[in-house]
């Protein structure tokens, strides 16, 4: 069996459509279907981004009126640039020229009209440093990051689900290996058994045993082989792959990193955390700008507008200030901020209490599983000697043909068991490399 487990290695290294654990993460690239929808979402939160952004956009504006009543005549022209702020100031710059009698404003000009600039500014949300404008850009931005950090999540537990089947398939693959050698080993038995019986050496009954253990072992061997295909057929759709095989191979025990040191880089990676803390912040611009609404609302504009045909400059002021009394919207949202504080502040204290649990179940596995490894290995050893005994008393006549096959049996599951412990070692170095952001 060692022999033949070299050989399949060295095989595997050459084979060169054989999938590595080193290949997924080139393979679940931007033209992976799975990670194509992901990423479709991070260019939509984006684009949301820098639509909020238009907010700021330089605006061209125009205005035109024209009226001819029985006893009255008017035409009013305006166009202009307007720019905004993301700190509640306005500003514009216009050509104006008005005719007549207006209907709707007392504004006259010289007949060659005039250039006017205004600066219009809300003076709370100056003061406070944020406007409605800047408060749009700045909340989709920090909203573009949280989704796009969800988005993240999810495919890191992709990435995740994708290496541990890739494990899983290789261990159902070495499944496959160890019981078609116990499958032919028995084959080899039964024509060991055959020559004995007809010396007279062994009893008749002897072959009609070996011959029901290699029917069971037939049985053993198609149904892991089923369930390898299986397994190997869903890690090749996550992956959109066909031409390539799955080559027996074995990993070491993985080391694994002390829990102070994974819990620190942790907390700073996990996209799921993160986005919660982007929660936060974006609640701090929420409480930062309703302070807004605590105040009289105070809109200043001055103007400055220089006549063309008498060439002179004009100045005017203009104050608004309104407020409501009871100002329940303001109490509304301030109750509101308050139940949302509470809220991702205890969901960002739950996610760090078990992710420290998870931590802890992976220090205390790793732990165990190195223990239960180091056991198995010498089990194996022992069930190796155990077989060669027995076959040994066997051919001398003083054991039986089932003692053979059943410590046969027996060195096969061991052997399982102890490559399945060292898969399971490797899935779980592959959650702890997910949690720590090494993967």
């Amino acid at each position: 069996m060692r022999y033949k487990v070299t050989l399949i290695l060295i095989a595997g290294m050459l084979y060169a459509n054989n999938l590595t654990f080193y290949d997924i993460d080139k393979l679940l690239n931007s033209n992976n279907p799975y990670v194509k929808a992901i990423e479709a979402k991070f260019l939509e939160y984006r684009a949301k981004s820098l639509y909020a952004k238009g907010e700021l956009d330089t605006k061209l504006f125009s205005h035109y009126e024209y009226k001819e009543y029985p006893l009255s005549f008017g035409k009013f022209l305006q166009t202009g640039v307007l720019q905004g702020s993301k700190n509640g100031m306005e500003f514009s710059l216009s050509y104006r020229k008005a005719e007549g009698v207006q209907e709707y404003n007392n504004i006259k000009t010289g007949k060659r009209g005039e250039y006017l600039a205004k600066l219009k500014i809300s003076l709370v949300e100056f003061l406070n440093g944020i406007g409605k404008k800047g408060y749009i850009v700045e909340k989709a931005h920090i909203r573009q990051v949280a989704d796009t950090l969800r988005k993240k999540m999810e495919l890191l537990e992709l990435k995740v689900k994708v290496k541990k089947l890739y494990f899983s398939v290789l261990e159902a693959k070495w499944k496959v290996l160890f019981y078609e050698e116990l499958l032919e080993l028995t084959k080899k038995n039964k024509e060991l058994v055959k020559k004995g019986v007809k010396k007279g050496l062994f009893p008749h009954i002897d072959l009609l045993e070996i011959e029901a253990a290699i029917e069971a072992q037939k049985e053993r061997f198609y149904r892991v082989k089923g369930e390898f295909e299986n397994k190997k057929r869903a890690l090749f759709t996550y992956l959109n792959i066909k031409n390539y095989t799955i080559k027996a191979q074995i990993y070491s025990y993985p080391r694994f990193e002390s829990y102070e040191v994974t819990l620190k880089m942790a907390k700073s990676y996990l996209p799921h955390i993160k986005a919660i803390r982007e929660e936060l912040r974006l609640l701090d611009l929420e409480k930062r700008y309703l302070k807004n609404r605590k105040f009289p609302t105070v809109e200043m504009s001055l103007y400055k507008n220089y006549d063309i045909s008498y060439q002179k400059w004009g100045d005017k002021i203009g104050i608004d200030v309104s407020y409501p009394l009871q100002n329940i919207k303001y109490k509304a949202k301030k109750e509101e901020y308050r139940a949302k504080e509470l809220y991702f502040g205890s969901l960002l204290k739950k996610s760090e209490m078990e992710l420290e649990g998870v931590l802890k179940d992976i220090e205390k596995r790793a732990y165990f599983l190195q223990k239960e490894i180091e056991a198995k290995r010498k089990r194996v050893k022992l069930y190796k000697k155990l077989v060669q005994a027995s076959v040994k008393k066997y051919k001398m006549g003083l054991g039986s043909l089932f003692l053979v096959l059943k410590r046969e049996r027996e060195l096969i599951e061991n052997q399982i068991g102890l490559y399945s412990l060292i898969f399971e070692a490797n899935r779980l170095r592959v959650e702890l490399d997910s949690l720590s952001g090494r993967i």
